[in-house]
């Protein structure tokens, strides 16, 4: 079984002067790291906000959680998706990455807007896992064109 776990964070004030090469930073170290540990998953930005979902061995991704909730480039930290799962979604990422656009959000808009993530987040109320899931899975299929 793998384990899965999403959570959503905002960027810092420490990351507002040069946010692309802040991501960019983020995106060579979980590269570099996550090969190491057979850690995939994907990486969403929108407007100050960062969804992540990490999938892998559980002890490796609670640490790396860890790590990622300390780091003074987040802040408010969330968990919303923590399970077991069958299979990776992104089996073939390391860690993919995607700037999610208006468009994005128009199709994906029917199995849970964007706003919905953050406003629930931020009233700390449960997120379908199937929700979630399926966000992430839309993406997937964006990746593999």
């Amino acid at each position: 079984m793998i384990f899965q776990l999403a959570y959503l964070s905002f960027q810092s004030d420490q990351m507002k002067d040069d946010i692309d090469g802040e991501i960019q930073d983020i995106l060579e170290c979980a590269n570099k790291h996550n090969k190491e540990h057979e850690i995939t998953g994907i990486l969403l930005y929108k407007g100050g906000a960062f969804l992540q979902l990490l999938e892998g061995d559980e002890k490796d991704i609670v640490d790396l959680y860890g790590k990622i909730a300390s780091d003074l480039r987040h802040e408010r930290p969330t968990v919303v998706l923590k399970q077991y799962a069958n299979e990776r979604i992104f089996k073939d990422w390391s860690m993919a990455f995607q700037k999610v656009n208006d468009l994005d959000l128009e199709k994906i808009e029917s199995v849970l807007p964007w706003s919905d993530i953050i406003e629930k987040t931020n009233r700390r109320e449960p997120i379908s896992n199937n929700q979630i899931k399926e966000f992430f899975q839309f993406f997937l299929y964006k990746l593999k064109g």
